[in-house]
């Protein structure tokens, strides 16, 4: 009953409702299986956060107030109407606790969702005022980042411009573990990247506070206090680029 569904539409249900009847169909996000070669032709950029799992319920009820504005059941015509920024359907997922030492859940389970930015490209690369609002909810609004920092997907878009993301604030002691670990493994930074501002360790003394353990948290002037370019106060507001 789920012909016409993209693949992983079909998998996605069948793992979750264990058949793939209209009824079960129904009920869940899907996309058709007509959409998949526009899908592959046009460019678009793919983002992706994970909130902690205790902030999921305030994240979401101020994401709905501001895409839709109040009009959940689509009630309002005029608000209805409304360009929301989006043309798919987001992913929601849930990962639990990982021991990964820059996994997203190595201090509690998540929710993961991933966005995608259809219009940028396809606009004349002009900013989605709708899509950038979302992800200001999402990486700025306290209803999101109360419950612990809202982190970026690694290999996806919406890092925030240089010097104004910071490793330190967003993983806490395990940042500086890896530090450790990149001191350890890569002492000429070969894996550096094109984004040096992100893999900073500036005013941490690695070579006195790694020892076999990682980062000796607790040892005088072993704090993973990483001094940056730029603070927050000088970075553009939530979600902290300008380049799109």
């Amino acid at each position: 009953m789920a012909e016409g569904l993209m693949e992983i539409s079909r998998f996605g249900i069948q793992q979750i409702a264990s058949n793939l009847t209209a009824e079960a169909t129904d009920i869940y996000i899907k996309q058709p299986q007509s959409t998949l070669s526009q899908l592959q032709a046009v460019l678009y950029d793919q983002y992706e956060v994970s909130v902690p799992l205790a902030a999921a319920g305030t994240c979401w009820a101020k994401l709905l107030q501001v895409v839709y504005q109040g009009d959940l059941l689509g009630t309002n015509p005029a608000i209805r109407a409304l360009d929301k920024g989006l043309r798919t359907a987001p992913l929601i997922r849930f990962l639990g606790a990982e021991d990964g030492l820059l996994s997203h859940t190595y201090d509690g389970p998540r929710m993961y969702l991933n966005i995608e930015d259809y219009l940028y490209y396809n606009r004349g690369r002009k900013t989605n005022e709708k899509f950038k609002a979302v992800m200001a909810v999402l990486t700025g609004d306290p209803a999101c980042t109360s419950m612990g920092p809202v982190r970026l997907h690694w290999g996806k878009a919406g890092w925030p411009d240089p010097g104004c993301w910071h490793g330190d604030a967003m993983y806490g002691d395990n940042w500086c573990h890896f530090g450790c670990a990149v001191k350890t493994l890569d002492p000429s930074d070969k894996f550096a990247d094109s984004a040096p501002d992100r893999w900073n360790w500036e005013g941490v003394d690695l070579d006195k506070c790694c020892g076999p353990m990682g980062f000796t948290v607790g040892v005088e002037g072993c704090q993973c206090k990483v001094n940056h370019k730029r603070s927050m106060e000088q970075c553009p507001p939530a979600p902290f680029y300008t380049y799109r």
